[in-house]
């Protein structure tokens, strides 16, 4: 160790170099780049003061040293030319002050290594095991262990209130031993109670949802957190990699369900709008509350990635069926029922819509945009049930892959069942008028009939896994078809059978067949009995197919016609028959080429000719592209009575709006009497 009289050693930077010039040409350089003046500013008492500077420069050095805070005396500065001074603290001074002070490092490590070893050699007679650990192995070597012990020579003196003292002392640490053991017991008590409540409040949640048959598992990336998956596993990918929500531990022992794609609650819904006006729409359900029980908020989740894939699918087949007046545009998918109704579909947020369901009452077409939203989710739940039931059967991957792409049949069949229910109406409604006109007209056994095929539960040919609600399903998505059976007369009777296909035109096909007569039905009281055949078989029969309602409307109407012309031919050959006269006068009747007219030869002239038109809303004629309704037209022409006169002619309607208002008109039979005997009106 050093002398505690010397100054403290101070370790300072490394010696810079020596910069005294070291020849003449660089102590020249040196004075000229001092000054301007260079060798002229240089004067003899500067010399003489930087002689003495370099004389006293290790004194100088020393006292700086010496200074305890290294301070230097900076009242003289130095002159022009002037270098500082370092030759005082060599590198022999720091080389041996590093060695003195490893040396006193050493000492100090050597000092507590003994000391380390006495301590654990004294102790290694009372716990070798332990103390045997820190002892070095040299001296266990030298010494051994438990040869070094320690002894109590001479006692403390103690006394009485020194030992009372002393367990007075040693009880008061045990009482507050005993008291802190007791708190923290206490406070790991309290804390164990909360954490068992809300443990067991959470363990309570996921219990009852996975008793419901929801999966509940380990997350992927997160083995020490419970998921519940809520989506489907025939889903979209971008759905099903999404429908596993984390089941955090809240604050309280709540379960969190952590589903960030699903935050806000969503549905599917659909809207009637009738000339920019809201006439109808789906109905939403409740929010639920943010505390509702857990199974609450996994259906909650379910139900909006459902109808999310549910729109997602919607907007991929909207693109497709673009050319059958389906529009995406807006976030909405809307579909023209007819020039002034079209459904509308959009994804909303049940947030969102809540308060416009206040001011909202109900609409006349809330029946048929309920009936679309439900259908739309049965389809997708339908096309899951396909997919798992193809994916669980043998058969070539590359068919798989390939289906897999296609977008699924959602708006096609509802579509298609639009279109069948518009074109049943239509044609019932013209039916159903036709029936009208016919029975004011005189033909009041005119009728007719709506058949439609039951709606069956079980799928031909399916197997015994298939369900009622797949051969719901499976019966929706078939051929839609309706027949309607009109009974002009009991001898005269056809069927229209209307067939909506899901194929690539999505339009309705239409067939007539002519039915048999009814057994012996008379015409009236003394009427004759009916014939066994159709009348229409031979004066009209039907084509096989029609490719639209106005075409098949036009063989109805022509078959009316011509059946009624074909009665007035009947009935003017049994009026010619009962008129007495030779064979000059006696009157002759002919059918016209088309079969809806019927006229006397020359040079008589008297005629009448049945005509059965569609009559819009104006009461002139229907374009070709307006359905109006049925009516019956008859002209007439007949002779005059007096001589000089001309032929008089006269037309007879029988109307929808007539027959309904229970308008008296004259018969179609009676009208043909009057023509054919020349009767004047």
């Amino acid at each position: 160790m050093t002398n505690p009289t010397q100054p403290p050693l101070s370790l300072r930077p490394w010696p810079i170099g020596d910069k005294r010039p070291k020849s003449l040409a660089e102590f020249i350089a040196r004075v000229k780049s001092a000054g301007p003046e260079g060798f002229r500013g240089i004067s003899e008492d500067e010399l003489r003061r930087e002689v003495e500077l370099e004389t006293t420069g290790i004194a100088s050095t020393e006292t700086e040293m010496a200074a305890p805070d290294g301070d230097v005396d900076m009242d003289s500065g130095p002159s022009a030319g002037d270098e500082p001074s370092t030759t005082a603290v060599t590198a022999e001074t720091i080389r041996t002050a590093r060695e003195e002070a490893l040396r006193n490092i050493d000492i100090a490590h050597q000092n507590a290594m003994l000391t380390l070893d006495f301590v654990s050699l004294l102790l290694t007679k009372e716990d070798p095991t332990n103390a045997g650990r820190t002892l070095s192995p040299t001296l266990r070597e030298l010494v051994g262990i438990g040869t070094l012990g320690a002894d109590q020579l001479a006692a403390p003196q103690t006394n009485a209130s020194r030992v009372q003292d002393n367990k007075m002392v040693a009880t008061g640490w045990k009482f507050l031993d005993i008291n802190r053991s007791m708190d923290s017991v206490l406070s790991a008590a309290a804390r164990l109670q909360k954490e068992i409540s809300l443990e067991t409040r959470y363990w309570a949640d996921v219990l009852a949802v996975s008793d419901k048959g929801w999966s509940v598992s380990r997350l992927p990336h997160e083995r020490q957190t419970l998921g519940v998956k809520f989506g489907f596993s025939e889903s979209a990918p971008a759905f099903r990699n999404t429908s596993l929500a984390p089941m955090r531990r809240s604050d309280d022992g709540t379960v969190s369900l952590d589903a960030a794609r699903v935050a806000n609650p969503q549905r599917v819904r659909v809207s009637i709008e009738r000339d920019g006006v809201v006439v109808g729409r789906s109905m939403l359900p409740q929010v639920p509350a943010p505390d509702a029980p857990l199974e609450s908020r996994v259906m909650e989740a379910r139900n909006t990635i459902f109808h999310q894939e549910l729109w997602y699918e919607i907007n991929r087949e909207g693109r497709t069926l673009l050319s059958f007046g389906v529009r995406l545009a807006e976030g909405a998918v809307s579909y023209e029922l007819d020039p002034h109704t079209k459904a509308v579909i959009h994804l909303c947020d049940l947030t969102d819509e809540a308060p416009d369901e206040l001011g909202w009452g109900p609409g006349p077409d809330d029946v048929l945009a309920e009936a679309i939203s439900s259908a739309l989710p049965l389809l997708l739940s339908y096309a899951h049930r396909l997919n798992l039931r193809v994916r669980s059967q043998p058969g070539p991957p590359q068919a798989r892959q390939s289906r897999a792409g296609q977008p699924y049949a959602l708006l096609r069949p509802v579509i298609a069942y639009l279109e069948h229910e518009r074109s049943l109406e239509r044609t019932t409604r013209f039916v159903s008028d036709l029936t009208w006109v016919l029975q004011s007209a005189g033909y009041l056994s005119a009728s007719f009939t709506l058949v439609e095929p039951p709606v069956s539960t079980a799928s031909p040919g399916s197997s015994r896994h298939t369900s009622s609600s797949e051969a719901l399903l499976h019966t929706f998505l078939s051929p839609h078809e309706f027949q309607l059976q009109l009974s002009i007369t009991p001898a005269v009777r056809l069927s229209v059978i209307g067939t909506t296909q899901l194929s690539a035109h999505l339009c309705t096909m239409y067939s007539t067949r002519l039915l048999p007569p009814l057994e012996e039905v008379p015409l009236g009281p003394s009427g004759p009995v009916v014939p066994r055949q159709n009348t229409l078989r031979f004066v009209y029969p039907p084509s096989e197919t029609y490719p639209n309602f106005r075409e098949v409307t036009h063989y109805v109407r022509g078959a009316v016609a011509r059946f009624l012309a074909d009665q007035a031919e009947q009935l003017a050959f049994s009026i010619a028959g009962s008129i007495e006269g030779d064979g000059e006068q006696r009157l002759d009747f002919v059918k016209s080429i088309d079969g809806t007219a019927v006229s006397a030869v020359e040079p008589d002239r008297r005629s009448v000719r049945f005509e059965v038109n569609l009559v819009g809303s104006s009461g002139e004629v229907a374009g070709a592209d307006e359905y109006g309704s049925p009516q019956l037209r008859v002209y007439g022409v007949w002779p005059p009575l007096r001589d000089g006169e001309e032929m008089t002619p006269q037309t007879w309607t029988w109307t929808v709006e007539e027959a309904k208002g229970g308008i008296g008109k004259e018969t179609v039979e009676g009208v043909c009497i009057s023509i054919f005997k020349g009767l004047d009106y």
